[in-house]
């Protein structure tokens, strides 16, 4: 069974939710949003059809729905998920 995955947002403690069943449903013609797991959103500038510089990511937690953090606890995130401990 995998751990929780748990990370430290505002004073806040929060769990990533690594299996949610709700979608992330944000517009803004500025901004593109890639997958990177399914409770993992990276944000990027949107400059004339290309993908510009990462602006933040978003978690999926378990307290919050979909949460904004900045790109260090974002790929902080992605590394425990890309190497779970065995």
């Amino acid at each position: 069974m995998s751990s929780s995955i748990t990370f430290k947002c505002d004073n806040k403690l929060f769990t990533v939710n690594k299996n949610p069943d709700n979608g992330l449903h944000r517009l803004n013609a500025m901004t593109f949003y890639e997958e990177v797991f399914p409770s993992v959103r990276c944000a990027y500038e949107q400059i004339n059809f290309s993908t510009g510089n990462k602006l933040f990511y978003l978690i999926n937690t378990k307290e919050q729905d979909w949460l904004q953090v900045d790109i260090e606890t974002g790929e902080n995130i992605i590394n425990i998920l890309k190497n779970p401990l065995i």
